[in-house]
């Protein structure tokens, strides 16, 4: 009989561990399927970063609402608008802007023609009585200085600014970001960012060289942000000497700025080539940097590069677009940062305009002539000889880091198996005062 209980209590033991096993598998499937649901949530795209219809609907799991003029989830269609809603790049509608310049003795008016075509949507008409004309500023005019025309191919906004104002200001030029909106504070998006703003010059200018020795980016960032950056050179006829720096929101809101970073957004601000793309940490290395429309930049502006994070000094022109320095680097600088981008860098007590490269410099470890040396995980070494041995510095600190780890990785495993044994001695206590 005594056998028998001994034998029950066993088998009972024994399926107290399989459900334990059971129970650590379960935890781990689950652990695992949710790791695969995150994964597959990250690899779902973001509607929302896209801000114009045609980019908006290349991508399957996104359309474009025309009624709200944003990019939305297929999964999130409104299905009371489902007749304004465009799945397909070639049903987007397609918008041309053109704007017209005339002066008199007093005052500069513009017309700000924006023409609609492929509107299979007949969205010009769906909206065609609340459309409104503003401007970034009340400068150049307020929403009731606007004359408004608007049929079912095109929107004329017609609008006027003083002279008196650009000379009381000492300003050639004036330039605006000019929106249409709808339904009260609905944002109707072109095609091209640049679309939105319109430069009026102090005197007429020949639109063939409004753009001559001047170098202008727009582009847009995922959280909205359109920016607007035009530089011009006294040589430019129309404006001179300028500088322009501004943001927008998407949803009404303007900033002007003194100082702004530009990596690959557009071809007429960038740096095309840096020779070379490595150096030997330690050394002073000659470099040549072709950045587009340095001329126009350099005017009147301080020039300063820097090289993953190093200084390159000596700076001298060899050509329009060609400068020459020499990377001269810092070995406790260089511990915090083995690579990095080319930044040229043009101020002036007004604004500081900053370019970034998309190549990237990579310092590399170089023995040759027997001095210290960064190892590539930043630890000072010196280099093997007949007499010496390379030693890291850092050793004893990731000796001391490793040992501390490992220890308690040891007690947390320690503390879990002594968790285990007291519930395990637990059950077999409660079994034994049962079967008593």
């Amino acid at each position: 009989m005594a056998d028998c209980r001994k034998l029950r209590k066993n088998e009972s033991y024994n399926n107290r561990n399989c459900m334990d096993g059971l129970l650590l598998l379960i935890i781990a499937l689950m652990f695992t399927s949710q790791c695969s649901t995150l994964k597959r949530e990250s690899n779902i795209t973001n509607c929302n970063n896209t801000f114009t219809c045609t980019k908006c609907t290349i991508n399957d799991q996104c359309q474009w609402s025309l009624q709200l003029q944003k990019c939305i989830s297929i999964s999130k269609t409104l299905l009371n608008s489902t007749r304004l809603i465009v799945s397909n790049a070639e049903k987007c509608p397609r918008f041309s802007v053109v704007k017209n310049h005339y002066y008199s003795n007093r005052f500069i008016y513009l017309d700000f023609i924006v023409k609609i075509s492929n509107d299979n949507f007949t969205l010009m008409g769906s909206f065609q009585n609340s459309y409104t004309c503003t401007s970034s500023s009340t400068i150049m005019m307020n929403n009731h200085n606007w004359k408004k025309f608007v049929n079912y191919s095109e929107i004329i906004c017609s609008a006027s600014v003083s002279m008196r104002y650009l000379k009381y200001h000492n300003k050639h030029s004036l330039t605006e970001f000019i929106s249409i909106k709808f339904d009260d504070d609905i944002l109707l998006r072109f095609d091209d960012v640049v679309d939105h703003y319109a430069t009026l010059y102090k005197h007429e200018c020949d639109k063939s060289k409004e753009n001559e020795y001047c170098a202008s980016c727009t582009w847009t960032k995922d959280n909205g942000y359109s920016y607007f950056v035009r530089l011009c050179s006294f040589n430019n006829s129309c404006e001179g000497h300028n500088e322009f720096y501004k943001s927008h929101n998407g949803k009404g809101q303007f900033w002007n700025s003194n100082s702004l970073t530009i990596k690959d957004e557009c071809a007429e601000i960038n740096v095309m080539n840096f020779n070379p793309l490595s150096g030997p940490q330690g050394r002073d290395m000659a470099a040549t940097i072709t950045v587009r429309n340095h001329m126009v930049f350099a005017e009147n502006r301080k020039l300063t590069v820097m090289v993953a994070g190093a200084d390159c000094i000596n700076l001298k022109m060899s050509g329009p677009e060609t400068i020459t320095c020499t990377i001269s680097p810092s070995f406790d600088y260089i511990c915090e940062k083995l690579t990095g981008p080319i930044l040229v860098m043009y101020s002036s007590n007004e604004s500081k305009l900053t370019i970034e490269s998309s190549q990237i410099f990579e310092f590399y470890v170089d023995n040759t002539f027997g001095v210290p040396i960064l190892s590539t995980d930043c630890s000072l070494r010196y280099p093997e000889s007949e007499h010496t041995k390379a030693y890291d510095f850092n050793f004893r600190s990731k000796c001391i880091h490793y040992f501390a780890t490992t220890m308690l990785l040891i007690l947390f495993c320690l503390l879990i198996i002594h968790l285990i044994g007291y519930l395990r001695m637990y059950q077999y206590n409660a079994l034994n005062t049962g079967n008593a």
